[in-house]
């Protein structure tokens, strides 16, 4: 079976953009994949697990050989950009003959937005969709370009780029493709035909439920039987103290050697940075006025084509807002918190790895090693609910419980009401 045999009723293709939810409506339509299948919507997989990055390496007009993201998906098929360009169709078509009862293929990639910088590079899509579609509906979200740049400085800094404290960048000819729209917008239409293209503007108090994934499965018309939604992934960083501090931290921490700078972002330092409360992070509001001024012009144009109805396509930033003052005794405070994870970490690891040689030892039968070993995993007391536990049940099976019993109080004392508490509690009882 051919692409030109089989064809779908319609396609949906999302084009992101970029920082509009869209990591968090690819992995809604990947976990919602086998039952949108069972009711005849395709997301290929064959294309990319969420991201459709395969397609977007193929087709895109940045040059795949610098650019990380395309490296990636030609990774993953382990062949080279040409090789790709008659592999990644091949793949699409052995996937799609599978599913004959599916009506309606979904594709989507933010990289739709900031890889496709050229009309020739829209067209090549929407020749690659139409070669398989009848009826096609394009989604882009859009949200003010000073409010995506402010959104980006801080996924770039999340990511572990070292970059300099600038939020507003100098728009050249390179960069101004990612933040015109209206160019954007224009050109998708062109290249997918009149009335295809629905710009939406990314708002999520005027979402259902405040949900972009709500909003995309609405516009996109998918079943609803089966379906379930997922919290927001890829969120940005909050607290203007913890940005700057990975930021600095980013300036002065280079990767390991063959290490992709996000790798150097270690979750457990992440998540502690991404809850800290301190002040919201704040942008100069004149700076912001001033980046978006530059396109308010191509934005009403946009506006009255497109959403007429809409008075304005955007809000005006704020222009009395002032930066979130940052320092330096926050960048001490937030120092050590991060210098205490890292001992718990450690801790935790130290404590995991002898009893990893306890459980070995005991399996050759070296057993006062083994209790010696889960003795002094037990003396590293971590932090970590699930490593006590383990640990415990190590000693209760070399035949020390006491010592189990007061592992299991010292972690029950600290830790009154969280997560692994009633199993330890339960333990605690079993072995006394």
């Amino acid at each position: 079976m051919t692409g030109e045999q089989r064809r779908f009723r319609r396609a949906i293709v999302h084009i992101g953009t970029e920082r509009t939810g869209s990591t968090t409506i690819q992995g809604a339509l990947a976990h919602n994949r086998r039952a949108l299948r069972a009711q005849g919507v395709l997301v290929p997989r064959s294309l990319g697990r969420e991201i459709h990055a395969r397609l977007s390496a193929i087709l895109q007009s940045v040059d795949p050989e610098t650019d990380p993201f395309a490296q990636g998906a030609l990774r993953s098929l382990g062949c080279t950009l040409e090789e790709a360009r008659t592999k990644v169709p091949e793949l699409f078509e052995q996937e799609i003959a599978q599913y004959p009862d599916t009506h309606t293929l979904v594709l989507t990639a933010e990289q739709f937005h900031s890889r496709f910088a050229t009309q020739e590079s829209k067209q090549a899509l929407a020749d690659f969709v139409h070669r398989y579609a009848d009826e096609v509906h394009v989604i882009g979200y859009l949200r003010p370009q000073h409010d995506l740049a402010k959104s980006i400085y801080n996924y770039r800094i999340g990511r572990g780029n070292a970059i300099p404290s600038r939020v507003f960048p100098k728009l050249t000819d390179r960069n101004r493709h990612y933040y015109d729209y209206l160019e954007l917008i224009r050109g998708y239409e062109q290249a997918f035909g009149p009335g295809t293209v629905e710009p939406v503007v990314f708002d999520p108090r005027a979402f259902p439920e405040g949900d972009v994934v709500r909003d995309f499965h609405a516009r996109a018309g998918l079943p609803e039987e089966g379906f379930a939604f997922i919290k927001t992934l890829n969120a940005s960083m909050r607290s203007a103290r913890s940005l700057e501090f990975t930021r600095l931290l980013n300036n002065v921490q280079a990767p390991s050697v063959g290490e992709p700078r996000e790798a150097s972002r270690k979750p457990w330092l992440m998540d502690g940075l991404r809850r800290d409360q301190g002040d919201k992070f704040r942008v100069d509001g004149r700076k912001a006025v001033a980046f978006q001024r530059q396109f308010d012009a191509d934005n009403e144009e946009l506006r009255r084509a497109y959403l007429p109805d809409t008075e304005t396509l955007f809000r005006a930033p704020d222009e009395a807002e002032r930066p979130t003052k940052v320092t330096r005794q926050d960048m001490v405070e937030l120092g050590g918190d991060a210098y205490f994870r890292i001992r718990d970490v450690m801790l935790v690891e130290r404590a995991r790895r002898l009893l990893a040689e306890s459980r070995l030892a005991r399996r050759r039968f070296r057993f006062d090693e083994a209790r010696d070993l889960a003795l002094q995993a037990a003396r590293v007391t971590p932090r970590d609910g699930g490593a006590t536990i383990a640990i415990a049940r190590q000693l209760a099976r070399l035949k020390a419980k006491p010592a189990a019993v007061r592992l299991l109080e010292q972690w029950i004392e600290a830790h009154p009401g969280e997560r692994f508490t009633d199993t330890a509690e339960k333990l605690r009882d079993e072995y006394r």
